[in-house]
């Protein structure tokens, strides 16, 4: 709870010194909080400088709150926060704009809100377009084409993509280039075409090995391993998931490890080992109710809880003086407290109401999560 009660102490010094105190209370709050948990209190500072008309530092410490959102799977959070950070940025700061259009349209797409993410990359790219920036420009593009693919209308998706990796050459981009290559070998994958698939696939693996990108080279392992998995190759199918997994676990990358293990998982099952599949499957869940945000969701439900009632300990307190000071025929110090009361007691009901939001979404998460052990113990019951 450290964190809630310096927060509200940043809050409360900004508050105490009235709005008259303006920017100078902005810079108190900031100070408070150092380094990299600025970002953690990032909204609370960046209203403070929005009103101060400090809109260029607002929108960088709200881009830093939504980073801090993203990290927690907070992805409509993340995606509000980035559009305030939009709210606050002018033509001129075009590297944020399209660092923050990237962000919501790839939070809109985590929500299945698939319109929304393509009005986000369609602005990117017109964004891009202004001002030049060919691997941006070619970066919406490769969105754009992937909202296509997972739609099912994969001429579109390969129209979009093939400009993408058109852009990605000329700029000389070699990142964007193997990931664009892979797109398109998932295109010919999930059409059945595996011969241009796999050529695809070992293009961009081969690009990844160059570059040395561990992250790329395991997520190609893993594409080439679904393609010898669809051949009935299972040896070498297990072998390519295996590589993918030991890297995923060298970078620690969790979402990827969950991955590779679903695509060993599978590979087992359609050998007849079932009960291998089980086993492994089940790691693939506990990594995925690791990295989930219920355990965080369950803090910040906690500290929202205990903000509320310390917010509405000081709007207690105000209240109470406001009444004294008004009493004692001191009316502008009253009219003061009485102000700060009512900031306060605004302050516990936002935290209330978020105290009762994450509530239910906790409640939903574990249920799926309950959902998911239940049908792995039920199968795994099936097969012994």
């Amino acid at each position: 709870m450290k964190k809630t009660l310096a927060k509200n102490q940043a809050t409360s010094g900004c508050f105490s010194k009235g709005k008259a105190a303006g920017a100078g209370s902005v810079c108190t709050a900031s100070d408070l909080v150092a380094g990299s948990r600025k970002g953690e209190y990032g909204e609370v500072i960046a209203r403070h400088l929005e009103l101060a008309g400090n809109k260029h530092s607002a929108a960088h410490m709200y881009v830093a709150a939504a980073k801090v959102a993203h990290g927690r799977y907070l992805f409509e959070r993340a995606y509000d926060l980035y559009r305030k950070a939009m709210e606050n940025l002018d033509e001129s700061e075009a590297g944020l704009i399209l660092e923050a259009l990237h962000e919501m349209g790839n939070m809109a797409q985590a929500r299945a809100k698939m319109d929304i993410a393509l009005e986000c990359f369609n602005r990117m790219l017109q964004v891009s377009w202004k001002c030049v920036c060919r691997s941006k420009g070619a970066a919406a593009l490769s969105k754009i084409g992937r909202i296509h693919r997972q739609q099912g209308d994969f001429r579109a998706a390969r129209a979009f993509l093939e400009r993408s990796l058109g852009l990605f050459t000329q700029a000389a981009d070699k990142r964007g280039v193997a990931s664009t290559k892979d797109d398109l070998g998932t295109i010919n994958f999930l059409q059945g075409n595996y011969e241009p698939a796999l050529q695809l696939y070992n293009e961009a693996l081969n690009l990844r090995l160059e570059m040395r990108d561990e992250r790329g080279v395991a997520l190609s392992y893993e594409h080439i391993g679904q393609i010898e998995r669809a051949n009935g190759n299972y040896d070498e199918a297990e072998k390519r998931s295996r590589d993918a997994l030991e890297i995923r676990r060298k970078i620690n990358d969790e979402e990827g490890m969950i991955s590779a293990l679903n695509l060993m998982g599978i590979i087992a099952f359609e050998r007849g080992v079932r009960e291998a599949a089980i086993s492994i499957w089940k790691e693939a869940l506990e990594h995925a109710v690791k990295i989930s945000n219920l355990r965080m969701m369950e803090s910040d439900q906690r500290e929202a809880v205990e903000a509320a009632a310390d917010w509405g300990s000081k709007a207690a307190a105000a209240a109470a003086k406001a009444r004294e000071l008004r009493a004692a025929g001191n009316t502008a110090e009253a009219d003061r407290f009485e102000n700060l009361a009512r900031v306060a007691l605004k302050r516990q009901i936002d935290f209330e109401g978020q105290g009762k939001d994450l509530s239910a979404s906790i409640a939903q998460q574990a249920a799926v999560v309950e959902k998911l052990k239940t049908g792995l113990n039920t199968m795994a019951g099936k097969l012994e």
